[in-house]
């Protein structure tokens, strides 16, 4: 396999995995974010290094690599379509869901364990809060992230959706609710990943989401 997909634990775990597999015989290229998100030029730029047969077995570590823009992730799909020789790609990120499904069917996805602690969020009971809110409520009440905390914060509640919809006890309307919330989560992920705005986005997330009318 020439493109693996890390994924779950802290970015430290996911760090610490990568490192583990460089030594002195091993080539890294390493791409991070600029500023909030990994561009398309900075995948498109990985075509001069790549151009070049490597001496020893390459490594192109693409380190969080849930925040590249859509037109990044498709730049990276060309590369996995044809990668280099000898030359194998590493991506990390917080959750697989980060990536565009064409992306993941053409790498392996690792999983570290997540280790749930205090401190984090769980985020489809913050958002049954959110839902019995009225719309001046919504506003008010949003919580202020940068783009990349966005991205990861909607990679989230993807996350627990998908893990909600394993339950065999969930009833159509339960259904029904989580699919609207999963929509509307996919759409403000990909509007996030073109660069839009991210208060109009998260703002029209917030007031998508569907009405309850209680906080039980």
């Amino acid at each position: 396999m020439h493109a693996y997909l890390l994924s779950g634990g802290t970015k430290e775990d996911r760090s610490t995995y990568l490192k583990d597999l460089l030594d002195l015989k091993t080539e890294l290229i390493h791409v991070i974010n600029e500023k909030t998100t990994i561009t398309i030029k900075q995948i498109q730029d990985l075509n001069i290094p790549l151009s070049i047969a490597p001496r020893l077995p390459r490594i192109v570590w693409i380190e969080e690599s849930g925040l590249m823009t859509i037109p990044a992730q498709n730049a990276l799909l060309k590369m996995l379509e044809e990668p280099p020789d000898n030359t194998t790609f590493y991506l990390t990120t917080k959750s697989a869901m980060t990536m565009l499904p064409t992306i993941r069917s053409r790498v392996k996805i690792l999983s570290l364990e997540n280790q749930q602690t205090k401190e984090d969020p769980q985020v489809l009971s913050d958002l049954k809060l959110i839902m019995a809110m009225t719309a001046g409520d919504r506003l008010i009440n949003i919580v202020k992230r940068d783009r990349s905390e966005s991205i990861l914060w909607l990679s989230d509640i993807e996350r627990e959706i998908k893990a909600k919809l394993k339950d065999k006890n969930i009833n159509e309307k339960g259904l029904t609710m989580l699919a609207r919330i999963a929509k509307s989560a996919q759409n403000a992920h990909s509007q996030l990943s073109s660069n839009c705005s991210v208060s109009l986005v998260t703002q029209n997330f917030y007031l998508l989401l569907p009405h309850t009318g209680s906080q039980t």
